[in-house]
């Protein structure tokens, strides 16, 4: 369903990245990454690679084993 949302934790590390591409050519609308890190070089080239299937892709930067982070991340994409 375009419609639907996928959360991704640890969206750029290398299991996160191959969820999102496959969600990504299955035909997925739109992802939301959740890191602990902003993305290297490598792995910014990865996203636009996953952006060329016409899916949206946020990318957030929180550390879920915090609890006012996972609060933060959560009023964000209310």
């Amino acid at each position: 369903n375009r419609n639907k949302t996928f959360l991704i934790i640890g969206g750029t590390g290398g299991i996160g990245l191959i969820i999102s591409e496959w969600l990504a050519a299955s035909g997925a609308n739109h992802i939301l990454l959740v890191s602990r890190s902003e993305p290297d070089k490598n792995i910014q080239n990865k996203l636009n690679d996953i952006k060329k299937f016409g899916v949206n892709i946020r990318l957030y930067n929180f550390d879920i084993s915090k609890k006012s982070d996972v609060n933060n991340l959560f009023n964000t994409i209310e």
